[in-house]
């Protein structure tokens, strides 16, 4: 007769303990507001705004690492859907529905609050930042790794994470029709003056360990000194 012996665990016999992974880490989270002032030129005169859309993008972040200063350049892309009067009647007004985009520059600089120590080179005193625009799917163009001792560092990014915008805006070179529907006018500009809030993060790829033993309280150990924080998207 065949005697099957109670089945015994593999797992007393794993020799693996430990390895290493990288996790996003947030360093920092802030916001800032931007204060600006612009003009509006139309290719033409218009008669009424139609629709209005607005994204942020930011294309620069730079930090001075002994100051902790982070100096931020970007812009606001406004597309405005208008009605132009190209044919004015005693009792019509008509035209053409047409679409301009413009971009809006912004910059400006805040003392960052880090709650997590960021990983940066001796030998430099300041860091350009990968750019994470959650409007677009790739990082912007200004991306750099430093290099200390024949070691990369993780570079830094900067995510755009949410943006509140509050404007006022008045109408100017203003002319009146004549012969037409009461009071009807179109204008040339739009002077905008606006506060921009920026919620920000800054993001770091950080080694940490991480053990199976049964014993350890805690499965992930930090590869150099302690990481607090949470993990987020990396920058890619």
């Amino acid at each position: 007769m065949l005697q099957c012996n109670q089945s015994e665990n593999l797992e007393n016999y794993s020799d693996f303990n430990l390895g290493v992974t990288k996790i996003p880490i947030i360093l920092s989270e802030f916001e800032t507001q931007v204060f600006i002032e612009t003009i509006i030129k139309f290719p033409e005169p218009v008669f009424q705004v139609k629709s209005l859309e607005k994204n942020v993008f930011l294309n620069k972040c730079e930090l001075i690492l002994d100051t902790n200063k982070l100096f931020i350049r970007g812009f606001i892309k406004e597309d405005v859907e208008y009605a132009t009067a190209s044919t004015i009647r005693e009792n019509i007004i008509s035209g053409n529905i047409k679409k301009s985009t413009f971009n809006i520059p912004f910059q400006c600089s805040i003392k960052v609050p880090f709650t997590t120590p960021i990983l940066a080179p001796r030998c430099s005193s300041s860091i350009e930042l990968g750019i994470i625009n959650p409007t677009i799917n790739s990082i912007g163009i200004s991306e750099k790794n430093y290099e200390y001792f024949g070691f990369f560092n993780e570079k830094v990014c900067c995510e755009l994470d949410s943006i509140e915008i509050m404007e006022t805006s008045r109408k100017e070179n203003i002319s009146l029709l004549e012969n037409t529907l009461e009071k009807s006018q179109i204008f040339e500009n739009i002077r905008k003056k606006i506060i921009l809030t920026l919620k920000l993060n800054l993001i770091q790829d950080k080694k940490i360990f991480i053990s199976n033993q049964k014993e350890s309280s805690n499965s992930l150990q930090p590869f150099s000194g302690t990481i607090p924080g949470h993990a987020k998207q990396g920058c890619r």
